[in-house]
């Protein structure tokens, strides 16, 4: 008899039974707009939603807040390899002291230019700091599941070209791990930034709703971050997750730290065991091979790592200025 068989029966029986177990069942249940509409993964809804929170005109009570903490994920973004020296550094150490102004800030989705194409989300105003008033434009092009077509953000740039460097945007649903080891923007202008949405996540999304009081705004932030992190029900292929809350980090680092035995050994026998498409199995064998690795590092101290992601248990979430 294997001796192994009554210490798994054992953990299995735990894994159902524990608290984590059931805090991320009763998480991942949670019911979201977005998910009952089947609209998670489509990229207008995440424009429209994007738009409609760096709009200080919005109904959203927040003001200018969101544009900042945007400002603020962009200047961080600035200092990542892809993006280091494509803006000047007045404007980044403005934004990092918050010692600027905004107005006369104008949001519009669909912004027709000159040459006929149309960028998802485009903002314009005047942002003044070291007492002079210099024009901000900035254009976001915002890609869920599809790739750049037609050489639209070398379009958007030619058409954009303003008296100053313009932080021009090209949104993805890239991991961090894989994000801030760029070594240049996955668009065909590489004078534009790239941003993420685990950036959105962690420096806007979840500084807006931590100051908030409880009502409407503040559950539709918690909805959106819901969506970001749950696959889209609707769909059997082809889903990811765009983007983890702070909350469901501590989640699943509790569970992967009264867990990990029982998981890991699934990981490690399910590709031998259970037929798996070709999709499947290659993510699959990569968290596999991450965990043999890990096992040889000391498998007690490795931190629970999303195989997409790469977001650890230990990364710091800023709080709420």
């Amino acid at each position: 008899m294997n001796d192994r068989l009554p210490q798994l029966q054992k953990q299995i029986i735990d894994f159902g039974n524990s608290a984590e177990f059931k805090e991320l069942d009763a998480y991942y249940s949670q019911p979201s707009i977005f998910s009952a509409l089947g609209v998670s993964r489509h990229e207008n809804t995440h424009s429209n939603f994007i738009a409609w929170l760096l709009d200080p005109s919005s109904n959203h009570g927040l003001g200018d807040m969101p544009l900042r903490k945007f400002l603020e994920a962009f200047s961080l973004a600035c200092a990542l390899p892809h993006s280091r020296g494509k803006i000047p550094q007045d404007l980044i150490s403005a934004i990092t002291a918050g010692d600027y102004k905004l107005s006369a800030v104008t949001v519009e989705r669909e912004k027709v230019l000159k040459d006929g194409s149309r960028v998802d989300i485009y903002l314009e105003g005047i942002i003044a700091f070291d007492r002079k008033e210099y024009p901000l434009k900035l254009a976001i092009e915002n890609k869920v599941k599809s790739s750049e077509h037609d050489s639209q953000t070398k379009r958007y740039l030619e058409a954009l070209r303003p008296p100053v460097s313009s932080p021009d945007i090209f949104l993805t649903p890239l991991s961090n791990r894989k994000y801030e080891l760029l070594g240049a923007p996955e668009c065909d202008s590489k004078d534009f930034i790239q941003l993420n949405y685990q950036y959105l996540a962690d420096y806007i999304i979840e500084p807006c709703r931590d100051c908030l009081e409880e009502g409407g705004v503040k559950r539709y932030l918690t909805e959106y971050l819901l969506a970001l992190g749950l696959p889209e029900t609707r769909q059997t292929k082809g889903d990811f997750i765009m983007a983890i809350s702070k909350e469901e980090r501590a989640l699943l680092a509790r569970f992967w730290d009264k867990h990990k035995d029982l998981l890991t050994a699934v990981i490690l026998s399910i590709n031998e065991y259970v037929p798996l498409d070709d999709e499947e199995s290659e993510v699959v064998a990569e968290a596999a091979k991450a965990l043999e690795a890990a096992a040889q590092r000391n498998l007690t101290r490795y931190s629970w790592e999303h195989y997409t992601g790469g977001y650890s248990k230990s990364a710091q979430i800023p709080s709420c200025a």
